[in-house]
């Protein structure tokens, strides 16, 4: 019998990490691991692997113990914005788009996309952020706008901007904080 107490549960076709999941003592002492499953909770679609003992049980580990023990050199990361009706990211989940749904809510698969941000469907389905567009000369917060993701520059050399969850038109932005 392998030496574990853990298990790693991915999903099966895409290999996104579902959990990790500890075994019990009890586990330990079944005579197959095929006994070890009761204790796994296998949703349809999914898959499982163990981890030794002595091994590394971080995120970025188990990742890579499923992408060794799968062949699959790129597995997503599964993170996901969780969207309600008016386009607001109000969460950020780790899901699998093929297995899982909330009713109620729109997910998509996004790495850089924060609660607050905004799913733009209307502007090629993608995350804006709001920004606070600043005067250079006097800091001070001249309007707020709603960007894409990743944009780093300035309607004007006059301006910079920054991620704004806070500020309003009128605020002074402290020194150092662009």
């Amino acid at each position: 019998m392998p030496s574990a107490n853990a298990a790693i549960v991915y999903a099966t076709t895409s290999n996104i990490l579902r959990r990790i999941v500890h075994l019990p003592e009890a586990a330990l002492h079944e005579p197959t691991a095929i006994g070890w499953l009761k204790y796994l909770n296998l949703q349809p679609g999914e898959s499982w692997t163990l981890i030794s003992k002595s091994g590394d049980w971080s995120l970025p580990a188990c990742v890579a113990h499923v992408s060794s023990v799968t062949g699959n050199a790129t597995i997503p990361s599964g993170r996901t914005a969780q969207i309600d009706s008016s386009g607001n990211v109000v969460a950020i989940v780790q899901v699998d788009l093929a297995l899982d749904t909330m009713p109620g809510y729109t997910l998509v698969a996004s790495d850089l996309a924060n609660v607050g941000d905004h799913w733009n469907v209307e502007i090629a389905n993608n995350f804006s952020r709001r920004y606070a567009v600043v005067l250079t000369s006097t800091r001070v917060v001249t309007s707020i706008a709603y960007y894409a993701i990743g944009r780093t520059t300035a309607p004007d050399p006059f301006h910079f901007i920054m991620p704004s969850s806070g500020l309003n038109v009128g605020d002074t932005v402290p020194a150092g904080s662009n």
